[in-house]
């Protein structure tokens, strides 16, 4: 798997390098963490908060509520203000006004809130509507809370995405099966036959405020339509055929299988519910494109050097081994064939071979290129509008730059370059200092 991803870096990275993978949401515009059941802290208890940041402009990093927040409000990574809380970053506090520019420079840092006094805490990064919202890349969040630490890591589900703190897991299956009019198949499977009634198959107890996540396979259904369902028959999700994983926010005291409307035949398995941590974050207005999977990587070799640890993303690129004449804006003189794009000296001047949105400004990243049949001038990499080095001969180069603006991804030939690109991957990269 490791080859794999990254066969284009000038050293390969090796196994002993890998230390392992996760998914970190990007909390942007509208989008924050709700924590599912509303946390109580008290004044020197402390909210951290990892991540990396690309902010530009005013934004507000909130807990609490509306009544009684804490905040820590910045303009283009310089701090302005706190409201009931002190800040550390990186262990040296921070006071209003500081000056924190190096914020953005693309490293993981560490935001330590300490709260100066009692408050409940019940989302993290927004301030309602209307108001600033922090950018940035939400790597984990952690709560000390009357001493006891709680540590942080991040997991994803189909419908719901949430995030959940290192060293909690969802814990034990706490499925509880009543069958009702369905017949138990002594597999781990649970079928009903031609019913066009109210036949529930209750899958669980629950307690009203807290967040679940059930997971169900629907092997085969026909004659109507499939739910997960309160009490009552409310709809919490439709279930359709393959695999269904549902989170949400108990309202009644069970839950149950049954049918939506028709009448059914159906059979379903792989029944499992679990119980979500009360500090997880359940985060809204996300989708799945909001999720990037990071890989944590020691010795990550590029042109100038080696980055000692970083958090490292997946190929950003779509189609970087130029499989096909797709995806890529072709500027004058480049083409796409046989597994290279190929630039024929016929441009003017630079030339951009290039995806858009590919890269968000004042961030870093990783570029990895394989340049051959050079012939004359030289091709560079392209971040935003900002250019790595002119690569004027045959080689294997992965180098790191800083995006100069959001947008643009890819290569850029000079005026006179004749020659090929192929495998190029542009990754986000996290540096852990």
């Amino acid at each position: 798997m490791i080859t794999t991803l990254y066969s284009s870096l000038a050293t390969s990275l090796t196994d002993e390098d890998y230390i392992g993978a996760r998914l970190f949401p990007k909390l942007s515009g509208t989008q924050y963490g709700e924590i599912a059941v509303t946390q109580s802290v008290t004044s020197g208890d402390t909210l951290t908060i990892p991540f990396s940041t690309t902010t530009s402009g005013t934004s507000m990093f909130l807990c609490g509520d509306d009544a009684t927040p804490a905040s820590a409000e910045f303009d283009a990574g310089n701090l302005l203000q706190l409201v009931g809380c002190t800040a550390t970053i990186d262990g040296t506090a921070v006071a209003d006004g500081a000056s924190i520019a190096a914020y953005q420079d693309g490293k993981l840092r560490d935001l330590v809130l300490t709260f100066t006094g009692s408050l409940t805490v019940g989302f993290i990064g927004q301030n309602g509507a209307g108001a600033g919202f922090w950018e940035g890349q939400l790597l984990s969040h952690q709560f000390t809370i009357s001493s006891v630490v709680q540590d942080p890591v991040i997991y994803d589900s189909g419908s719901i995405y949430y995030q959940l703190q290192r060293g909690t897991s969802l814990g034990a299956d706490i499925t509880s099966i009543t069958l009702g009019a369905w017949t138990d198949n002594l597999d781990g499977s649970y079928s009903l036959v031609g019913d066009g009634s109210f036949q529930p198959l209750t899958i669980l107890s629950t307690t009203v405020g807290k967040w679940y996540e059930v997971k169900v396979d629907v092997d085969s259904l026909s004659g109507g339509t499939l739910k997960l369902q309160a009490d009552g028959g409310a709809s919490i999700s439709s279930l359709t055929t393959g695999a269904n994983t549902v989170v949400f926010k108990a309202t009644t005291a069970t839950v149950s299988i049954g049918r939506d409307a028709g009448t059914i035949t159906v059979t379903i398995s792989g029944i499992t519910s679990k119980l979500l941590p009360d500090s997880t974050l359940i985060l809204y207005n996300f989708s799945a494109s909001d999720w990037s999977q990071y890989t944590l990587q020691r010795n990550i070799v590029h042109d100038a050097g080696t980055v000692a640890l970083g958090w490292l993303s997946n190929n950003l690129v779509v189609n970087g081994a130029f499989d096909a004449d797709t995806d890529w804006t072709k500027g004058t003189g480049w083409t796409i064939s046989g597994g290279t794009a190929s630039s024929d000296g016929s441009q003017v001047g630079a030339s951009d071979l290039s995806q858009a949105s590919i890269v968000d400004n004042s961030s870093v990243y990783l570029h990895g290129v394989t340049v051959t049949g050079v012939t004359a001038g030289g091709v560079k990499q392209l971040s935003g509008g900002a250019l790595g080095a002119s690569l004027t001969a045959d080689g294997v180069h992965a180098e790191i730059i800083t995006a100069s603006s959001s947008g643009l991804g890819g290569a850029q030939a000079d005026a006179t370059f004749v020659g090929s690109v192929d495998n190029v991957t542009i990754r986000h990269l996290i540096e852990v200092v």
